[in-house]
C-alpha cells in the first residue's frame, strides 16, 4: 500500500482554515481520497471531479466512469458525506477560448446538502469497477465494497492512521 498526504490550506483564502488530503493506494487497483476541510464559518463545501466522459450514476453513492476508446473505467464510491447533492455539466463557469479540436470536458460536483464549518469527503475508487464483486461491509447504513473498506480502515473518525506497512512517499522501511 502507498499513503501520501498533503496540506493545501495555503492555496485557499479566508475563511478556509484547513484543507488536507490523503490518498491511499492498495494494489491491484483501489484508491481512496480523504479530504478534511474547515473554515471559520459555515460553507457549502464541494468535491469536484473533471473528466472527459460523464459519470453514470449506478446507485445513490456509486458512480461509474467509462472511456469507450480506452476500454477502461473506474467506479467511485462516495463514503462521506452520507448525504450530498450531485450535479455534472459539460459547461464552464467561464467559457474557454473556442477550439474545434478541444474534446468535451465534464465537471462533476458533489456538495454538502447544507453549509457546515467542517466537512470530510471520502471517496473510494476501484479501477475497472473490480471491487464491486467483493463482499461488502456496512458503514452508516450503506454498503462499501470490501476492497475499498480495507483501504478505509486507515481512516478512523476523521483522523488519518496508517499501519506500519504503509509509508509516506519517500519514507524507507525501517
Amino acid at each position: 500500500s502507498v499513503y501520501v498526504s498533503g496540506d493545501a490550506t495555503a492555496a485557499y483564502d479566508a475563511p478556509v482554515q484547513r484543507a488536507h488530503r490523503a490518498i491511499i493506494f492498495q494494489r491491484p487497483g483501489t484508491l481512496a481520497t480523504i479530504d478534511h476541510v474547515a473554515a471559520d464559518r459555515p460553507l457549502r463545501w464541494e468535491w469536484n471531479l473533471h473528466t472527459r466522459q460523464p459519470l453514470q450514476r449506478m446507485s445513490s453513492h456509486r458512480f461509474r466512469l467509462y472511456d469507450e476508446q480506452a476500454k477502461a473505467g473506474v467506479c467511485l464510491d462516495i463514503i462521506e458525506p452520507a448525504e450530498f447533492d450531485f450535479v455534472q455539466s459539460d459547461r464552464f463557469t467561464t467559457p474557454p477560448e473556442p477550439s474545434a479540436l478541444r474534446p468535451p470536458q465534464w465537471h462533476a460536483v458533489l456538495s454538502l446538502k447544507s453549509a457546515a464549518a467542517t466537512a470530510t469527503f471520502v471517496v473510494g475508487m476501484s479501477i475497472d469497477c473490480n471491487a464491486s464483486t467483493a463482499p461488502v461491509r456496512s458503514r452508516g447504513g450503506r454498503f462499501v465494497p470490501l476492497r475499498v473498506a480495507r483501504v478505509l480502515r486507515l481512516v478512523h473518525r476523521g483522523r488519518e492512521a496508517r499501519p506500519r506497512s504503509i509509508r509516506r512517499a519517500g519514507e524507507r522501511a525501517g
